[in-house]
C-alpha cells in the first residue's frame, strides 16, 4: 500500500512487478546454486558448512553478474527507455536478496525458524517501508521515479543481507559429512524444484497481467491478491496444529483416526475460511475508505480469489499428507502439470479479461492443484474424510 501511495499508478505497477520478479529470480537462483554446490561438495568427506556456504554465495554472485551483463547488452540493443543504472539496481537487489536467502535457510537449518521468516518476509517489508517513508520525510517534494524505487530496493536488500550475515554466523565451521550431503540431495532436489514452481505459480497471474494485459490494473489486483492470502493462512495454521497428529496416525497405520482427523481439519478450516471471507467482504470497504484506497477496491476480483481459497481449505491437508508420505515427487508432477496448464491459460484469459482474467487464473491454479493433491492423497491412504454425518456424536 505504501508503494501505491508513493508512486503514480504506472510506476507503482512497475514497482510491484519488479518485486515479484525479484522474488521469483532469487528463489530460482538460490535453489539452483544450492543444488549445484551440494553435488560438488558431496565428493569430499571433510567439507565444512563454511566452505559449502562460500561456494553457494560465489555462484550466486557470478550468475548475477553474468545475467546483468546480458541484460545491459539487450537493453542497449533494444534502445529501451530503462537506464543501465536502473538495471544495475534491479540485479544488485536480486543478488543481495538471493544471498540473504542463503543465510536465511542456514538459520532455518539451525531451527531458528522465526529468524528465517523474519528475513524473508517481515524484515524486508519493514526495511523497504522505512526507506520509502524516510525518503519522503527528508525530501517532501521529491518526485518518485522507477529509478528511485530501484535504488531504494537495492539499499533495502543490502541492509537485509548485512543483518542476516551477522545473525547467520557462517564463520563458525560446521562439519558436513558426505552421507548427510547425499541425503540433502535426495530430499532437497524434489523439494527445491517444487518450491520454485510454487513461487512462480503464485506470481504468474500478476506478471502476466503486467506484460500481457493492462499494467495499470496490477496495483489493484496485487492488493486484492494479498488480502485473499489472509484466508489462505487459515489452512496453514490449522494444518500446523494437526501435523503431529497426522504423523502419529501414519506411523501407527491408523487409517480410521487419520480419516477422522482429516475430516475435523477440513470442517474447521472450511468454516474458518468462510467466516473470514464473508467478514472481509463486508468490512474491507470501510478500511479502504479510511486509508483512502477506495479506487483500488475490486469486489469482483476479491470474490473470485476467495472462491479459490475456500476450495483450498475444502481439500484439507492433501499436500501435507503427500509430503508426510514421501510422495513429494507425486506432488511435483501434479504441480508441473498445473504449471503447464497455467502457462497455456495465461494468454487468452489475461489478454481478453485483464485483471478479472488474472483473478480467474489464480483461482484455477489454486483449485486444480489442490483438488489433484486431494485425489492422490486419498487414493494413497485409502481414506474418505468428506462424509459429513459419519463423525457426528451420537
Amino acid at each position: 500500500m505504501l508503494i501505491i501511495q508513493s508512486f503514480s499508478p504506472q510506476i507503482s505497477s512497475s514497482a510491484l512487478t519488479t518485486l515479484s520478479l525479484m522474488f521469483v529470480a532469487s528463489v530460482i537462483l538460490r535453489f539452483g546454486s544450492d543444488q549445484m554446490i551440494v553435488r560438488k561438495t558431496a565428493r569430499f568427506n571433510n567439507d565444512s558448512g563454511k566452505t559449502f556456504a562460500k561456494y553457494i554465495n560465489l555462484l550466486v554472485v557470478l550468475v548475477s553478474i553474468a545475467t546483468f551483463t546480458i541484460a545491459i547488452i539487450i537493453n542497449n540493443l533494444l534502445e529501451s527507455k530503462i537506464s543501465d543504472l536502473t538495471i544495475f539496481y534491479i540485479f544488485a537487489s536480486t543478488c543481495f536478496y538471493s544471498l540473504t536467502q542463503v543465510n536465511s535457510y542456514y538459520l532455518q537449518g539451525k531451527n531458528k525458524i522465526s529468524l528465517h521468516l523474519f528475513f524473508l518476509n517481515l524484515g524486508f517489508n519493514v526495511l523497504l517501508s522505512f526507506y520509502l517513508k524516510s525518503t519522503s520525510f527528508l525530501k517532501p517534494n521529491i518526485e518518485y521515479s522507477y529509478e528511485n524505487f530501484a535504488a531504494t530496493l537495492t539499499i533495502t536488500c543490502i541492509t537485509l543481507y548485512i543483518f542476516s550475515l551477522i545473525n547467520c554466523r557462517l564463520f563458525f565451521p560446521r562439519n558436513i559429512s558426505r552421507l548427510r550431503i547425499e541425503r540433502t540431495i535426495k530430499i532437497n532436489s524434489n523439494y527445491h524444484l517444487f518450491s520454485s514452481i510454487q513461487i512462480i505459480l503464485v506470481w504468474l497471474p500478476q506478471l502476466g497481467l503486467y506484460f500481457l494485459g493492462n499494467s495499470g490494473e496490477v496495483a489493484e489486483f496485487t492488493l486484492m491478491h494479498r488480502i485473499s492470502l489472509i484466508v489462505g493462512f487459515v489452512l496453514i495454521s490449522v494444518t500446523s496444529i494437526y501435523t503431529p497428529i497426522f504423523a502419529n496416525n501414519i506411523k501407527n497405520n491408523n487409517k480410521n483416526e487419520l480419516e477422522k482427523n482429516a475430516h475435523n481439519l477440513i470442517v474447521m478450516s472450511t468454516t474458518a475460511s468462510l467466516f473470514f471471507c464473508v467478514s472481509l467482504v463486508f468490512t474491507i470497504g470501510y478500511f479502504f475508505k479510511l486509508l483512502d484506497y477506495s479506487d483500488y477496491l475490486r469486489y469482483d476480483i476479491l470474490i473470485i480469489l476467495f472462491f479459490g481459497q475456500i476450495i483450498n481449505s475444502a481439500t484439507g491437508p492433501s499436500l501435507k499428507l503427500l509430503q508426510m508420505g514421501n510422495e513429494i515427487r507425486t506432488a511435483r508432477k501434479i504441480q508441473t502439470g498445473v504449471f503447464l496448464f497455467a502457462l497455456i491459460a495465461t494468454l487468452p484469459l489475461i489478454i481478453t479479461l485483464n485483471s478479472i482474467g488474472a483473478a480467474l487464473l489464480c483461482c484455477m491454479i489454486v483449485s486444480v492443484a489442490n483438488i489433484m493433491y486431494s485425489i492422490y492423497a486419498l487414493k494413497i491412504y485409502n481414506i474418505w474424510p468428506y462424509y459429513i454425518g459419519k463423525y457426528k456424536k451420537k
